[in-house]
């Protein structure tokens, strides 16, 4: 039976997805981040759980002499690139995967402003997983959906950060060439819990419902950290969208200083050259392409 080792889970969901019994939960510890939880009179001690954990794998990286190579590019499509955090790249991607009938995975937000990774196979849905979010995306039961739409041979692209990419290629426990992954360079996560207090605070000063936050919203200020949170009033059901700078919000200057992130953020095995993702994605702010 596998033990939680605190410090090092990320929080995966690769043990939750692959148990046969179902007797992995997830249950809140401190900052409200979630770790696996096992049912022992359900346990039967297969130990897949362990088998598919990739801290226990210890898979840090594809492969550590692979060689790299480093591009620049921006979005040539001015309202994808307007929608996006940074270049653009990611969309230009997934449009390209959507074009041969696959599909793509990435972080959306649910109508609760739970952060989940979803499945879309239509261009027209792209903006949902378009963006910068800066908290921990619940993988949900979406590394079971890839596997599933793996063996049927279509073509599935998956974006995460590259605890969750390790996360996928660990329950997957084979490569397939159908399968391409992103990983992304990642600045640590919050939890979701610590999120979406945050967003019932605002929710509270506001008396409106928040549906949707963007960190870095090129529509107020360009290429900043300027953000924007939008939604509709309680009263009078009127639409709102509000700026949001990282200075005058707790969770922002939280996040960007270093504050609230998960244990395993702080002493990340997959900060480093080798990368787990087909592409890495990162930012070039302010250079000339």
């Amino acid at each position: 039976m596998i033990k939680v080792d605190y410090e090092n889970c990320t929080g995966c969901g690769a043990c939750v997805q692959k148990c046969p019994k179902n007797c992995i939960s997830w249950k809140e510890e401190k900052l409200g981040f979630l770790y696996p939880t096992i049912d022992e009179e359900k346990c039967i001690n297969c130990n897949i759980c362990a088998s598919s954990c990739p801290i226990e794998l210890n898979n840090l990286v594809v492969d550590d002499y692979a060689e790299q190579e480093v591009f620049a590019a921006i979005n040539n499509k001015e309202d994808i690139l307007k929608q996006s955090s940074s270049g653009g790249v990611f969309p230009a991607i997934s449009e390209w995967i959507l074009a041969q009938a696959g599909v793509v995975y990435g972080c959306a937000y649910n109508e609760d402003m739970q952060p989940l990774g979803v499945r879309i196979n239509k261009q027209q849905d792209m903006y949902r997983l378009q963006g910068s979010k800066y908290v921990q995306c619940d993988t949900s039961n979406s590394f079971a959906l890839v596997e599933k739409d793996l063996k049927t041979d279509l073509l599935v692209l998956y974006s995460g950060t590259p605890c969750m990419i390790a996360g996928l290629r660990s329950f997957l426990k084979k490569e397939y060439d159908n399968l391409f992954c992103i990983d992304l360079v990642c600045h640590g996560v919050a939890s979701s819990k610590y999120f979406l207090d945050y967003l019932h605070g605002l929710e509270s000063e506001i008396k409106g419902t928040i549906r949707d936050i963007k960190f870095r919203d090129k529509s107020y200020n360009g290429w900043s950290l300027s953000g924007t949170y939008s939604g509709k009033y309680f009263e009078t059901d009127r639409s709102f969208k509000k700026h949001l700078n990282y200075y005058d919000s707790y969770y922002y200057s939280y996040f960007l200083s270093g504050e609230i992130y998960r244990s395993s953020c702080y002493t990340c095995k997959y900060a480093q050259l080798s990368r787990i993702g087909d592409f890495t994605l990162g930012d070039l702010w302010g250079q000339k392409v």
